[in-house]
């Protein structure tokens, strides 16, 4: 695959949304991306559940050892390093996706090219697939599902 113009890194950890949170990304109307899951030396199968997925567009890395644990910017900094895209996308194991969100993000990049971060709506879901729309704090969202988008340029750094 060329330089996909978005990288999808999923920093991965728990087991229980990741085949929704892969599925949800590999469904978008718009192609041009690519799915880079990191497993942060989790304890649970997340292998095999990648593995069910045959698509191109997915490269799989595993830590040697819980960076998350330690530090959560230093594991997000690793996982942008593996992008290819022109933008990035973070995203965790129990972020979902509408079908057509990186078809509207694509529109809001061409529209607004001097942006660097864009942030999208959270939907809290929890673990019955109740869904809330409501405009929660994402410090609230700890324990829920979420959807939510981080969207970094290109050599940016989330953090240094």
């Amino acid at each position: 695959m060329s330089n996909p113009k978005y990288s999808f890194v999923l920093s991965a950890y728990k087991a229980d949304f990741l085949k929704e949170a892969i599925k949800s990304i590999l469904s978008q109307t718009y192609r041009d991306f690519e799915l880079i899951i990191v497993n942060d030396a989790s304890p649970y199968d997340l292998y095999s559940i990648v593995a069910s997925f045959r698509d191109d567009r997915i490269t799989y890395y595993k830590n040697k050892s819980n960076e998350g644990g330690k530090s959560l910017v230093n594991q997000w900094n690793k996982c942008i390093e593996y992008a290819k895209g022109t933008y990035t996308i973070m995203a965790s194991d129990d972020d979902l996706y509408d079908s057509k969100f990186l078809e509207n993000v694509d529109v809001l990049v061409d529209k607004y090219p001097h942006v660097n971060v864009l942030r999208g709506r959270v939907v809290r879901i929890d673990k019955k697939k109740r869904r809330d729309r409501l405009g929660i704090p994402f410090k609230r969202m700890a324990i829920s599902r979420r959807l939510l988008l981080v969207l970094v340029k290109r050599n940016n750094r989330l953090f240094s």
